[in-house]
């Protein structure tokens, strides 16, 4: 009997967003091609550069971030970073009016 070929559960993760539910068959799944994210070259933050926060999100919201970390190659606490950046200067603006 052949070994069948599970895939990565990590990309399956992020893609469903959900962690140890039942998968399609492998032939659904070979169909579905995942791209590999590149990851950006440059300095990766450290445990220095960062605060923890435990933030709670929508689910929509929840398995956006994933997806988009993703897709961008990017960790999640950098897109929010990006995100909050924006929010600041759009109020910083406002306030100044």
């Amino acid at each position: 009997m052949a070994k069948k070929a599970i895939g990565n559960p990590l990309e399956q993760a992020i893609v469903s967003g959900t962690i140890g539910k039942k998968s399609e068959p492998v032939e659904e799944q070979a169909a579905e091609a995942v791209s590999t994210p590149v990851r950006k070259v440059g300095r990766k933050p450290s445990k220095k550069d960062r605060v923890q926060h435990t933030i709670y999100l929508p689910p929509v919201l929840s398995k956006w971030i994933k997806i988009e970390s993703y897709e961008q190659g990017r960790e999640i606490s950098d897109v929010v970073a990006d995100a909050i950046l924006l929010y600041k200067e759009q109020q910083d603006t406002a306030n100044k009016l």
